[in-house]
C-alpha cells in the first residue's frame, strides 16, 4: 500500500526540484489546475496596484505582470506550485521567463525584491539570476549563496540557504544601494544617484538576460520591481517582519 504513495512523491520531487523539467500546465475554466484536480488560489492582487511598480508577479497559475502599466512576457517549460503566500512558479535550468524590453523597465531608481525558495545550489563559479535588466539592474545569488545586487555599484553578501523561502531584496536611490534578507539590512553602499538606461535587451525572470543562462533553479514567489527604492520599513513588512 505505500508503493504508490512514495512514487506519486518522487514523480512530484523531482518536478518540483529540477530533476525533470517542468512544463506550462493547462488551466481549465473551472479554476482547477487540469493537470492534477488542485483548486487555484484566486486572491485579488492589491498589493500590485502601487503607482510605482515596474513590475509585479504574484504568479498565481499565471505569468501575467498585475503592475498598473504591465510588461509583455513570454515564457516556456514552467510549472506552478504552492508558494509562500498562494500559488508561486517553479522553475529550473531549462526554463526561460523573458521580460520584453521597453521603456518601463528604464528607472531612475530601484527595488527588486521577492520570496525565492532555492533547490539546487548554483554550480562551482557560477549564478543564478532571479531577475535582472541587462546593464541596468540585477540580483543573483552565487555560488557559495552569497545575494548579489547590481545597480550602480555589484554587493555580494549573505547565505541564502536552500530548501526553505527567504525574503530578498534590493534597493537603489537616493544616496544608497543596499540589501536585504528577510527584512534585515544587511548591506549598504554609497549610490551615485544614476541607473543605466542605454539597454535594448530587456529582462529576465530565473536567468541572466539576455542569454538566459544562469538559471533559477526552484520557486519564485511575489517579485517586485520599483521605480524608487524602498525604505527599510517598507523591506521590513513586505517579509512579513513583526516590530518594523
Amino acid at each position: 500500500m505505500r508503493w504508490p504513495v512514495a512514487l506519486v512523491l518522487l514523480a512530484g520531487c523531482r518536478a518540483i526540484f529540477g530533476l525533470d523539467p517542468p512544463t506550462h500546465q493547462a488551466i481549465d475554466a473551472s479554476g482547477t489546475d487540469s493537470a492534477d484536480g488542485r483548486s487555484i488560489d484566486a486572491a485579488p492582487i492589491a498589493t500590485c496596484a502601487d503607482a510605482n511598480l515596474v513590475a509585479c508577479f504574484d504568479f498565481e497559475n499565471s505569468i501575467t505582470d498585475a503592475a498598473p502599466s504591465p510588461n509583455a512576457v513570454t515564457a516556456s517549460n514552467f510549472a506552478f506550485d504552492m508558494g509562500k503566500n498562494g500559488q508561486a512558479i517553479v522553475l529550473n535550468d531549462t526554463s526561460r521567463m523573458i521580460v520584453q524590453d521597453s521603456i518601463l523597465l528604464d528607472v531612475p531608481a530601484v527595488t527588486i525584491e521577492a520570496w525565492i525558495f532555492m533547490a539546487m545550489p548554483p554550480a562551482a563559479g557560477g549564478r543564478e539570476g532571479v531577475f535582472d535588466v541587462e546593464g541596468q539592474y540585477a540580483m543573483f545569488v552565487k555560488d557559495g549563496g552569497a545575494l548579489q545586487c547590481t545597480a550602480g555599484s555589484q554587493i555580494e553578501i549573505g547565505s541564502i540557504p536552500l530548501d526553505q523561502w527567504t525574503h530578498v531584496a534590493c534597493t537603489a536611490g537616493g544616496n544608497a544601494q543596499s540589501v536585504y534578507v528577510n527584512g534585515v539590512i544587511v548591506a549598504a553602499v554609497p549610490f551615485n544617484g544614476s541607473l543605466a538606461t542605454a539597454s535594448t535587451a530587456g529582462g529576465e525572470i530565473g536567468g541572466n538576460s539576455p542569454d538566459g543562462t544562469s538559471r533559477f533553479v526552484g520557486k519564485i514567489d511575489q517579485l517586485r520591481v520599483y521605480r524608487t527604492a524602498r525604505t527599510g520599513v517598507e523591506i521590513c513588512m513586505d517579509a512579513g517582519r513583526t516590530g518594523c
